[in-house]
């Protein structure tokens, strides 16, 4: 690699010792500030890259959506036959809808895994980008199954306590009930009462193991 030296301009090998033009020697301070500078102008070229991307694929977006509407335009106004016949009425293209197709992606409630696809169509407005729509379902996994039926039993418990339930972990922030669901009764519970509330020591396993410690039935925190 080149750098340019900052006495007289010359661009020397980054590995010299010194510059053979001038005899500045090349310190570790000058590699660095070459490599920053070279970091930076990769950077600068590949936002610029990126950016230009981004403004075609505007433009042809632009040119698709416009050419569609210039063809449905051409279509409805056909040329007139009879000395009566008008033009049918376009004001309102932008707001009327319009049967287009797309796909529905179904996905697992739980892990996030994808099911299945499917094309559907929905009505649209003509200048409308027509995106893959989103639907969730429940997959055969077994810890999905499981909170699924969790779910079931508890609609006030979220998706997501409810699939942490089913891979017996636990998080700050549940309630007794559902770190029970979880883990079953704690082999120990200290208690401690104080003016602002109760606070409890769940533990865990043998002597090592895991205590929950719960403010008014909340679980703050945990040490393992």
């Amino acid at each position: 690699m080149l750098i340019t030296c900052p006495e007289c301009g010359k661009q020397i090998s980054e590995q010299a010792a010194s510059c053979p033009k001038c005899g500045r020697p090349v310190s570790d301070e000058d590699r660095e500030r070459a490599q920053a500078e070279r970091k930076a102008a990769a950077e600068t070229k590949r936002e610029t890259r990126r950016a230009c991307g981004i403004g075609c694929l505007v433009l042809v977006l632009f040119a698709i959506i416009m050419a569609a509407v210039g063809r449905h335009r051409s279509n409805e106004q056909a040329p007139l036959k009879n000395a009566g016949d008008t033009y049918p009425d376009t004001s309102d293209v932008g707001t009327r809808l319009f049967t287009r197709q797309t796909q529905v992606v179904v996905f697992c409630a739980y892990c996030g895994k994808k099911i299945r696809s499917r094309p559907a169509t929905v009505e649209v407005p003509a200048l409308a980008v027509v995106q893959p729509r989103r639907e969730y379902a429940v997959c055969s996994h077994p810890q999905c199954q499981k909170a699924a039926k969790l779910r079931a039993k508890h609609p006030d418990w979220s998706t997501d306590v409810c699939y942490t339930i089913a891979q017996r972990k636990v998080q700050i922030g549940m309630t007794k009930d559902q770190v029970l669901a979880a883990w079953g009764k704690p082999r120990d519970i200290n208690r401690t009462v104080n003016p602002f509330g109760t606070s409890e020591q769940w533990c865990y396993g043998d002597i090592g193991g895991t205590y929950l410690y719960f403010d008014d039935s909340v679980m703050t925190s945990f040490q393992d």
